[in-house]
């Protein structure tokens, strides 16, 4: 199809003149000028223009007749209005030939010129949002290599890299479009591009915790498209159960790499239709997963009443293991309100039911719980036993989130108690499981607990750089500081600030350009042993 491998254009560019060498770029200024002789690209203007420039797959076409509207719209409408309609672009000038009117004109001339095999495969893969692998590819919609050459061989499908493709996006939509003109293909294909999802889904829940666990994070990222249109497709079907299922395997994801807001919406989602959930243990667990999603988006108020739900079902049922975990986010709960001795008595309770029925788990995060209590409560020493012997389970678990979190937690023991040896190979190792298991969640309060370790080792402006990554990582994945941790952060911050002599809010800016990965770098060389 004409739009597909259009003129070539930046990627990713930000120096106006530099953009103006490109074609696409270039074409996209001329035509604006015809219809608004003051128009420049400008470096406000230009990421609009490289967005229209890859949505319409560098079309000359698409490009020159984006360019017709800027008298009427700023090129950020255009580039939205682009995004979300294929009939927006319609030629404003009567004297173009019918058949280059408008993109879809253009897609349906192609179109009728496609073999029909080529046309049914087109069509199937258009349940794919983003790109798609062979093997997906094959699984979903049975394209065959053959298939997908002959594709490739007309543009219409593009290598991205290993064994993957992508298409126009418009294109996409378009064979949406037709797909959805065949309800039963529809819903076959759908139904099993749906099952295909989950299934990586749940093979990437399986190694969160293992060494791949940052690889796997990183296959949810690339088909996240593709996990939107799953769980779009899910909540419409009367079942709620593959909805469930995607929610339920898709929590750590969305936690561990700061996706927040995404849960809570699927969550919100999932819990409007409890009708097959009614009554059962998994209800009692789903409300306990969304009320910790509401805690670590700071809204305790929605966790707590999501809880107390939870809390009801799961003792009518005698489900003493769901207590148990309900009793362990109420206390988190607690602590984020600053009622630590509610906490500790809720962590209690909790442990006495888990001990009982040998909940492993679920002990382990009681501990932790009730270390975080201790330590904040202002008895650090207090808090290293708890702590220790969940590090201990969580090792024995094989949970390899967990056991990096807690060792941070340890490091900040040692660093109260000026054990600094001790806090370096705590927080070291901490940072190195971090790190491997690719979770982007956790990295700010690492970088915080590294800031307090270079303060204790007299190196404030390394802890001002390392703040500063942390605060610009905070809001980036929209995770505030939690409420019981900046009473000691502003502690320390206070003592960092007055041992440097100068420099301080310098190296607190240059910290907050540094990337996630570039922060944990700086953190890891903290805390090598000196020689």
């Amino acid at each position: 199809l004409y739009p597909v491998g259009g003129m070539p254009g930046p990627s990713d560019v930000s120096d106006v003149p530099e953009a103006l060498s490109w074609p696409a770029i270039e074409l996209f200024e001329v035509r604006a000028q015809r219809v608004q002789p003051s128009f420049q690209i400008t470096a406000e203007v230009l990421p609009h223009v490289v967005a229209i420039h890859r949505m319409t797959g560098g079309s000359p076409l698409a490009i020159e007749l984006a360019a017709a509207l800027v008298a009427v719209l700023p090129v950020a409408d255009i580039a939205a209005e682009i995004a979300a309609d294929l009939d927006f672009l319609q030629a404003t000038t009567r004297s173009a030939p019918d058949r280059h009117r408008s993109l879809r004109v253009v897609f349906e001339h192609s179109w009728q010129r496609l073999h029909p095999k080529d046309r049914d495969c087109l069509q199937r893969l258009a349940v794919f949002r983003g790109g798609f692998t062979r093997d997906a590819a094959f699984a979903v919609a049975g394209a065959t290599m053959a298939e997908l050459a002959s594709l490739v061989a007309q543009a219409l499908v593009v290598p991205a890299g290993g064994d993957r493709y992508e298409r126009h996006p418009l294109l996409r939509q378009y064979t949406w479009e037709k797909l959805v003109e065949r309800p039963d293909t529809l819903a076959r294909t759908s139904e099993r591009h749906a099952s295909w999802t989950l299934g990586v889904a749940k093979a990437a829940q399986a190694h969160f915790d293992t060494p791949s666990g940052g690889a796997w994070l990183d296959v949810l990222e690339l088909e996240h498209a593709n996990l939107h249109g799953a769980l779009t497709w899910a909540a419409a079907r009367p079942d709620a159960t593959t909805l469930l299922e995607l929610t339920r395997a898709l929590t750590q994801f969305w936690i561990r790499r700061g996706h927040l807001a995404e849960a809570l919406r699927w969550y919100d989602v999932l819990l409007h239709r409890t009708g097959p959930l009614e009554g059962s243990p998994e209800l009692a667990r789903s409300l306990q997963r969304h009320a910790f999603l509401h805690v670590l988006a700071g809204d305790t108020v929605a966790a707590e009443a999501l809880l107390a739900r939870s809390l009801d079902l799961a003792r009518r049922l005698g489900a003493e293991n769901d207590e148990a975990d309900a009793l362990s986010v109420l206390g988190i709960v607690d602590v984020y309100r600053g009622r630590y001795a509610d906490a500790r008595a809720h962590y209690a309770a909790g442990l006495v039911l888990a001990r009982r029925n040998g909940y492993q788990a679920a002990i382990a995060r009681l501990l932790n719980n009730l270390g975080d209590a201790t330590f904040y409560l202002g008895d650090a020493a207090g808090a290293k036993a708890p702590y220790e012997e969940c590090v201990a389970l969580e090792r024995a678990l094989g949970n390899r989130q967990m056991t990096s979190n807690v060792l941070g937690s340890l490091a900040l023991v040692a660093i109260d108690e000026g054990r600094s040896d001790e806090a370096r190979r705590h927080l070291r190792e901490s940072l190195v499981l971090l790190r491997d298991l690719g979770i982007t969640f956790s990295v700010p309060t690492a970088l915080e607990q590294a800031g307090k370790l270079a303060t204790a080792l007299g190196r404030p402006l390394d802890a001002a750089q390392l703040w500063g990554a942390a605060e610009a990582l905070r809001a980036s994945i929209r995770v505030p500081l939690e409420p019981f941790m900046a009473p000691q952060q502003a502690a320390w911050l206070a003592r960092a600030r007055a041992a440097a002599d100068a420099g301080f809010d310098v190296a607190w800016s240059a910290g907050r350009r540094w990337s996630a990965a570039d922060a944990l770098d700086a953190a890891l060389e903290l805390t090598r042993a000196p020689s």
